[in-house]
This record gives C-alpha cells, sequence and structure tokens, in this order.
C-alpha cells in the first residue's frame, strides 16, 4: 500500500493534505485528484461535513452550482470534454472501522473524459434523469442514497442505491472503460510514474481566475 494513504482513525479530507488546491472558497475546495484516473482528474469538496451533495444547505448547493459551471467550462476549454460522477453515500469512503478511512465530506469527482457508464449503470440501477445538479437534493431526500453520473453531453442521471455497492464503484467502472483498471483502487494504485506525470501537466493547464 502507498504509505500516504495509510490514516488511523480521523476524516482525510480534514487530515489529509492537498497539495495541488487550484481554488477555495468560503464553503468548498477544487483540488487536483491526488490518484488521478486520468490527467485533469479534479475534485470539488466541502470544507465542512456534508455526507454528499444532497445534504448540502441550499446556498451552499447554489454556490457549488457556480463552481461546477467553472469547473465545466475550464476543462471543456482545455480538454475538449468533462464528464461528473459522484458516491452519494452509496459505495463511498465512510467506514466506522478503528484502522479504515474516514470520509463525511461530499466531494464531486470531474474528468475530462468522453466514455460513458451510463449504459451499464441502467442495467444495474434505476435510472432517474436529473434536470440539474442543483435538484439533487430533492432526489436524495425522496430515494436516500445514490450514484450520480453526468456524461460529456450534459447529461446527468441519479441512480437510487437501496443495497450496499462495493467501495468505488463509479471509479472502478470508469478505469475499466479507460482500459486502465489497475486505476480503480486508489488506496493501492501506485504507478508514481503516472501519478506525477499527469499530475503536473495538469497543474501547468488548469488555472482558475
Amino acid at each position: 500500500m502507498n504509505q500516504n494513504l495509510i490514516h488511523q482513525k480521523g476524516c482525510i479530507f480534514c487530515e489529509a493534505k492537498f497539495n495541488k488546491i487550484l481554488l477555495s472558497t468560503e464553503n468548498f475546495i477544487i483540488a487536483l485528484d491526488d490518484f488521478p484516473l486520468t490527467e485533469g482528474h479534479l475534485l470539488i469538496f466541502s470544507k465542512e461535513h456534508h455526507g454528499c451533495g444532497g445534504e448540502l444547505p441550499k446556498k451552499n448547493l447554489i454556490d457549488l452550482i457556480d463552481l461546477k459551471n467553472k469547473v465545466s467550462s475550464l476543462l471543456q476549454q482545455i480538454y475538449g470534454k468533462v464528464s461528473f460522477y459522484e458516491h452519494g453515500r452509496a459505495g463511498h469512503c465512510v467506514s466506522f472501522g478503528p484502522d479504515e478511512i474516514m470520509c463525511h465530506h461530499f466531494h464531486l469527482h470531474a474528468l475530462p473524459i468522453s466514455c460513458d457508464i451510463s449504459i451499464t449503470l441502467d442495467t444495474e440501477f434505476q435510472r432517474c434523469d436529473i434536470p440539474s445538479y442543483q435538484t439533487i437534493d430533492d432526489f436524495f431526500y425522496k430515494f436516500g442514497e445514490y450514484l450520480f453520473f453526468e456524461n460529456s453531453q450534459n447529461k446527468g442521471a441519479f441512480y437510487p442505491v437501496v443495497n450496499k455497492i462495493q467501495s468505488h464503484l463509479l471509479r472502478t467502472m470508469i478505469a475499466e472503460s479507460l482500459k486502465a483498471p489497475e486505476r480503480a483502487d486508489w488506496e493501492h494504485f501506485d504507478d508514481k510514474i503516472f501519478i506525477s506525470t499527469a499530475l503536473e501537466q495538469a497543474q501547468t493547464k488548469i488555472k482558475f481566475t
């Protein structure tokens, strides 16, 4: 295991040091994912503890939409495409084990990819087309835990999750669609050359003004 990933108790977002922070606002941080699926893999995460986008206060959700639009515009400008995904509590990294990673922060992933995992998700979960991420709280309070995926055509879908699913299911699906399944398990993905190159390239290209 990558030694940098060993966290004993505590909150990974509160305690981890994101060295690649690109933008910090009152309620959110945009940073490069330290273990990118591909160059340009970004995270938007809350500074306070909120389990998912559906739990964000309305004011914060409005602020988030503005940041999401900025991320979308910038990644499309640089890479020509962008997709988003979120584990809405379902399959994310909350654990109450004494030696396991805990995460109580909403975090939305943005990737410059065009692969669409919706077809696979549609076969395994009930699909609810979502008109805008701004309505994610309405779907959450109606259905509970969820998976969210928005493809590069800006079509978002909310998938209610009733039963326990594997951790980081969406990351695994995307890694497989990218023909890079070894990147699915970020806790053990240790290709230092790929990681450092992807982070350095992204950091030179992605600038928020």
